[in-house]
């Protein structure tokens, strides 16, 4: 264990001169990472510095790290180095004379020494006793200062302490200081090693000290106390400008001498000239903490570029493998572009098989696991590349059909499935072909044509014959202006049996299930049938707008905007004392008496009144801020659907349509799936207005309590009178005896 001497005057300015560059050296930004070990090339030098071998680990989680980065980059450039030199020269790494060295005189012996880098003096402290004895000996002290001024880029020994404790400062295990136990490395600020417990329990933070200290702690721009920002044990504060430090924690023992010095200039304040003397005392304890904070800062960056230099090394190293692994992979026949392992995905592979550089053995251990994760690169880019000549398909179709189309057909058009299922798409999709469609695009129009002329011969012969097995005489040219007919326009499909198909526009997003890839009637695949019970409901319907069951139009209907209550349905109980009952627009109205509860079919229309206050709660069918509408005069939103205001203003622009209809100008494309009915208490004592608020969009219903605690409190009303103030909502009841 290291033990640390720190004096306030060992920051010198004696710094050589290549180390002194650093200073100008830009601000970087860090951030604490594991140690970047796995560059090293040496796996004995790894397990000397105690990387962790067997498992990653993050070395803020281990009980005892023996490793420093510091000193495993200068060891790897002397490596590195000396064996460029092995090369170079022919040495032998068992040179007979190399195993004579220590027989020779102690002059010459440190003489070589005097040659080391400080990493190596410290290596070999750590080896025998003798080599321990002779470094430490005072014969050796000219060795020491030979060797930092030999290496310029290592900071220099501060005052006050001896060059072997500063390089075990360097380069030593970053052991905390205090407990020997927890991983810390070294804090330039007090020039030794203190974990995040020590740390605390040897520290005040900033907040602690400018309560105990008041004025005199300092600020931004005045520091009287060195502190230190090194907050993480494992990793090195950023750099910061001159004026802008903030040191975030100080040591406890420099607070007391502190206030001891303090308290002799304040205990005598009111002497003269004293307070003359408390301000140059302040002055030089800043201008000394500012002149050390440039060397603290200077030290903290060489040693951020020495951790960056442990991670390009790194890097590099993993995207050497990288490059050698993908040659393996594509040798055993895999994509170019499958075999693109990522840095992160291969990373995680080496560590977990224990793999430090490149070779066929590594390589074999870990390959049935590179080839898992290759292939489904490969599974990945498939799709993509399928998706993408899927798009390409449907410009096409929308390229080829659309323009030769007149828009009162496009709703009835096939669905891009059923283009992408014919021949040769469904082939280019699947395979790809790289060019061939582009030299197909005649042959595929003509099939697209002939495929679209077959569909649209055949989407009315599903509707011919669910009219016919119902028992109406329709022929086939008047089956569009027969199913317009309101009461004529409810069928049901068997392979969306939760779903009700109103009139041509709900026909027609269900004509892919009716016809199949040939673009013929398919009953097996799905029937469509028309709906009696549908045919009644709205019959019934059509008499309260003052027409007949064949003269209202859906169109009609949609115009009324009828609220109906079902009487077929009892009151539901929602909670203590409130009873009430759904409400339905029409279309709601069908699908619950048609699917929801089949058999349903006495709905009576709810009063205007009632209908009025519901407008602004109900959700509009179909939503026209749904991104679900386009234009049926052109096909500038068929790609891509928008909201049907931006549908207005395109019709009002280019078309001169100032008053575009729902179904005829502006048409939706989307679901058709009605929402929720809206539930409304039906006790009358539950169904209480205000009048005074009448206006308002979503006008609130009140219990009776309610209603005069609201007038009470909004309008000043203490005693507001009934139908001038307030009154109740007349709801139907849902039976005669209610």
């Amino acid at each position: 264990m290291v033990s640390t001497i720190y004096d306030a005057d060992c920051f010198t300015d004696s710094s050589g001169t290549a180390f002194a560059e650093l200073a100008n050296l830009s601000e970087w930004s860090f951030y604490t990472s594991p140690f970047p070990f796995n560059d090293l090339r040496n796996i004995d030098l790894r397990r000397e510095l105690g990387i962790c071998l067997k498992d990653y680990c993050d070395p803020n989680s281990l009980d005892l790290a023996r490793g420093n980065f510091l000193a495993a980059h200068y060891m790897r450039e002397t490596r590195i180095e000396a064996k460029r030199r092995e090369r170079e020269e022919g040495i032998l790494r068992n040179n007979p004379i190399l195993r004579e060295f220590m027989e020779l005189p102690v002059e010459l012996v440190l003489e070589v020494f005097s040659l080391l880098h400080p990493v190596d003096l410290f290596s070999l402290i750590r080896t025998t006793k003798s080599l321990r004895n002779l470094l430490l000996s005072k014969s050796c002290a000219d060795v020491w200062l030979s060797v930092f001024e030999t290496y310029e880029d290592i900071p220099p020994v501060p005052a006050g302490m001896s060059p072997p404790k500063w390089t075990t400062i360097l380069f030593g295990p970053p052991h905390c200081d205090s407990c020997g136990l927890k991983p810390a490395l070294v804090d330039f600020t007090y020039n030794d090693r203190v974990c995040e417990t020590c740390s605390l329990a040897k520290t005040y933070s900033s907040w602690d000290v400018s309560t105990r200290l008041g004025a005199y702690s300092g600020g931004l721009d005045e520091c009287y106390i060195r502190g230190s920002s090194k907050t993480n044990p494992m990793s090195y504060s950023d750099a910061h400008g001159e004026f802008s430090f903030y040191a975030a924690r100080y040591r406890r023992d420099d607070i007391a001498a502190y206030e001891s010095e303090l308290s002799a200039y304040l205990d005598g304040i009111d002497s003269p000239g004293m307070e003359q003397k408390l301000r140059n005392f302040l002055s030089n304890k800043s201008r000394k903490w500012w002149a050390q904070y440039k060397l603290i800062n200077r030290y903290s960056r060489w040693a951020q570029n020495a951790w960056e230099s442990m991670e390009v090394a790194h890097y590099n190293a993993l995207c050497e493998i990288k490059t050698n692994y993908q040659k393996r992979l594509m040798a055993l026949g895999h994509d170019e572009r499958d075999a693109d392992v990522s840095i992160g995905v291969l990373t995680e592979v080496l560590r977990r098989y224990y793999i430090f550089k490149f070779g066929k053995r590594g390589f074999e251990r870990c390959s049935q696991e590179l080839e898992d994760i290759v292939r489904e690169n490969m599974h990945v880019r498939v799709e993509e590349e399928k998706k993408t000549r899927r798009e390409e398909v449907a410009k096409f179709y929308n390229r080829t059909v659309l323009h030769s189309m007149p828009p009162s057909l496009w709703g009835t058009l096939p669905p891009k499935a059923k283009i992408l299922a014919q021949q040769p798409f469904c082939q280019y999709v699947e395979n790809g072909g790289f060019g061939s469609f582009s030299t197909q695009v005649s042959n595929g129009a003509q099939l697209v044509d002939c495929f679209v002329q077959r569909w649209l011969a055949s989407s009315e012969i599903p509707v011919f014959w669910a009219l016919a097995r119902a028992g109406y005489d329709v022929c086939e040219n008047e089956v569009r202006s027969v199913i317009s007919i309101a009461s004529m326009s409810a069928f049901t499909c068997s392979k969306h049996p939760a779903e009700v198909l109103i009139g041509w526009d709900g026909i027609a997003q269900h004509l892919g299930c009716l016809l199949d890839d040939t673009a013929t009637w398919n009953p097996s695949l799905s029937d469509l049938v028309f709906s009696s019970l549908g045919h009644e409901i709205i019959s019934m319907m059509a008499c309260h707008i003052g027409k007949t069951s064949y003269t209202a139009l859906i169109s009609d209907l949609d115009e009324t905007n009828l609220v109906f209550a079902c009487q077929d349905c009892p009151l539901i109980h929602k909670s203590k004392n409130i009873y009430g009952s759904h409400f339905f627009t029409w279309r709601q109205a069908l699908f619950h008496g048609v699917i929801e509860k089949h058999g349903h079919r006495k709905f009576i229309p709810v009063v205007e009144e009632t209908r009025q206050y519901m407008a602004g709660l109900q959700k509009p069918l179909p939503d026209p801020l749904e991104a679900a509408w386009v234009c049926n005069h052109c096909p500038e939103h068929r790609c891509a659907p928008v909201k049907r205001s931006n549908v207005v203003h395109h019709l009002a622009k280019w078309h001169e349509i100032r008053k575009p209809k729902s179904g005829i100008d502006a048409l939706y494309v989307g679901s058709w799936t009605p929402p929720k009915p809206l539930f409304i208490a039906r006790i009358p004592s539950n169904c209480l207005v205000c009048l005074l608020c009448s206006l308002a969009p979503r006008p609130k219903l009140y219990s009776e309590s309610a209603v005069l605690m609201h007038l009470d409190a909004k309008h000043g009303l203490s005693d507001p009178i009934e139908g001038t103030h307030w009154k109740h909502l007349e709801i139907p009841a849902a039976r005669e005896n209610d």
